[in-house]
C-alpha cells in the first residue's frame, strides 16, 4: 500500500490535518497519472477516477460534522418461545390462495397440536385417544389434524383447526 493510501486509511494516526490534505492531494494526482500511463484510459476518465478517489477518502477521514458511523444495535432477541406462541406465530403465515393453505403449515399446525395434546397424554394419532382428542379440539378440527403428511386445506378449516389448537394451553394440562 502507498504511503499516501496509508496516510488516509488510518485517521487517527496523529497527523496534522495539513499532512492528510498533502496525502489526498498526492493521491489525487499519483491515481490519474497511473490510470493515464500505466492503464493507457483517456485523461478525461483518469482525472475523473482519481477525483472521485479523493472525495470518498476526504469523506472517510473528514466526515461531516454529527455523522454517526457506528452500526446500529442489533435488535433485542425473541424470548416469546414456546408452545403458547407457536400457534399465534403460525396464524401470521396464512394467506391462502384459491382458498387453500399450504400442506407445510398444515404440517406445522399438526407437530404443535401433537405436543400440546402430549402435554396432556394424548396422542393425535392413537385410535384409543381418538374421543378425547376430539372432545378437546372438535370433529372438525381433529379431521384437518388428522391428515396425511403433505395434505393442503380449506382456509376456514385451517383457522378453525388453529383456533383449536391455540386453545390447547399448557396451563390447562393434566
Amino acid at each position: 500500500m502507498s504511503n499516501a493510501l496509508r496516510a488516509m486509511a488510518m485517521p487517527d494516526s496523529g497527523r496534522s490535518r495539513g499532512g492528510t490534505v498533502a496525502a489526498l492531494i498526492a493521491a489525487g494526482l499519483a491515481l490519474p497519472a497511473l490510470c493515464f500511463f500505466v492503464l493507457g484510459m483517456p485523461i478525461l476518465q483518469a482525472l475523473l477516477i482519481g477525483a472521485v478517489a479523493v472525495v470518498v477518502a476526504a469523506l472517510v477521514r473528514f466526515p461531516p460534522d454529527g455523522f454517526d458511523s457506528g452500526f446500529p444495535e442489533p435488535p433485542a432477541p425473541i424470548r416469546d418461545r414456546g408452545a403458547r406462541r407457536e400457534a399465534f406465530r403460525l396464524s401470521w403465515n396464512v394467506t391462502g390462495r384459491n382458498d387453500r393453505v399450504g400442506s407445510t403449515l398444515v404440517t406445522r399446525l399438526q407437530v404443535i397440536a401433537e405436543h400440546r395434546l402430549a402435554v396432556r397424554g394424548l396422542q393425535l394419532h392413537d385410535p384409543a385417544d381418538r374421543e378425547r382428542v376430539i372432545g378437546l379440539v372438535g370433529a372438525g378440527a381433529f379431521q384437518l389434524l388428522s391428515r396425511p403428511p403433505g395434505s393442503e386445506a380449506r382456509t376456514r378449516d385451517f383457522h378453525q383447526a388453529l383456533a383449536a389448537v391455540e386453545r390447547l394451553t399448557d396451563d390447562e394440562a393434566g
